[in-house]
């Protein structure tokens, strides 16, 4: 419906923004560096960025056209081991997930992955692409490498970017997906109550990722048999949702 895609394209900006926001307002040591995803090339810039919101608002075959033309403007423009193609192809990888293509999506986030370990094998800008790999991992249903990839790209993050900030709650949350599926669910839990806890800190009690966070903590305590707090986290997740979103 236009209300579940206009909802993903304002939960991913509202995120952007009001992580700018922070760092705006804070030194730069309290949170970390923020990006705003970035194609590297100024020709290419505009049909990436397109790209980025069609994804997130379901938009898939406009997406990949328009992933497909900021693809082609980098690798006219740049060496095949630029890392700004390895992001151009990390969020190509996000959009043939999204559309269930996951045997397309193997090869390019293993390029990705590829041009990563030569240029910045152990940069922070290396998390996203991890991270992305993981997910594969996870999707193909191999849910061992799928938890080591989760914790390389949050060891990554954790490098530069404070333990307070929203997006180590992002990889944290990852990461416990995978334990979940392999049966750790205390060590999932764990995971999932400090992601609540940093999102509510930086981002406010009400903001839409925080409904997220809180409705997978509520899933752990579900699967531990604590059924009603579980229900109660629930119940404030979905207040959440309703109040940025109506009934």
């Amino acid at each position: 419906s236009h209300r579940v895609k206009l909802f993903s394209v304002a939960r991913w900006l509202c995120g952007f923004f009001v992580s700018v926001t922070l760092a705006a307002q804070a030194p730069a040591p309290l949170l970390g560096r923020i990006s705003f995803p970035n194609s590297g090339s100024q020709a290419a810039q505009a049909p990436f960025i397109r790209g980025v919101l069609l994804l997130h608002s379901f938009e898939y075959d406009d997406a990949r056209a328009a992933n497909d033309r900021a693809l082609a403007i980098r690798e006219a423009a740049l060496h095949s081991d630029d890392v700004t193609l390895a992001r151009t192809l990390e969020i190509r990888a996000s959009l043939l997930q999204r559309m269930g293509d996951y045997r397309t999506a193997r090869p390019v986030i293993e390029r990705a992955l590829l041009i990563g370990q030569r240029v910045i094998p152990s940069h922070p800008e290396m998390a996203p692409f991890v991270s992305r790999a993981g997910e594969q991992a996870r999707l193909e249903g191999n849910l061992v490498e799928a938890r080591q990839f989760s914790e390389r790209a949050l060891r990554l993050a954790e490098q530069t970017l404070r333990p307070d900030h929203p997006e180590i709650a992002s990889y944290q949350r990852l990461l416990a997906i995978p334990l979940a599926g392999l049966g750790d669910l205390a060590g999932a839990r764990r995971l999932r109550e400090r992601a609540v806890g940093i999102a509510e800190k930086a981002l406010g009690p009400e903001h839409l990722a925080v409904a997220i966070q809180l409705n997978d903590l509520g899933l752990s305590l579900l699967a531990e048999g604590e059924y009603a707090r579980a229900g109660t986290l629930f119940e404030r997740a979905r207040g959440i949702y309703q109040r940025h979103l109506g009934p």
